[in-house]
């Protein structure tokens, strides 16, 4: 959010999001580029070229939820 922000508490903040076009003027203004969507997918599958989900192909491993999903009867029960 930067010094810009709304809140005093957002001031220390990551950005949360941005326009493309800021995002690739401060890439350029670092002498860097923005990953394409295939660098980008890999990164966001830690390294794990073809893998159905960024932890491996397994929904829940161990039996452990490892994304934010929904559990119990959907809209009325959530019991994690």
């Amino acid at each position: 959010m930067g010094s810009d922000a709304r809140y005093p508490e957002e001031a220390g903040a990551p950005r949360g999001s941005c326009f493309f076009s800021d995002a690739l003027a401060y890439a350029q203004w670092a002498g860097k580029d923005l990953p394409t969507e295939a660098e980008w997918e890999f990164a966001a599958h830690g390294g794990l070229d073809g893998a159905k989900f960024a932890w491996g192909d397994e929904f829940t491993p161990g039996g452990k939820y490892l994304a934010n999903t929904w559990q119990g009867n959907f809209l009325y029960e959530n019991p994690c």
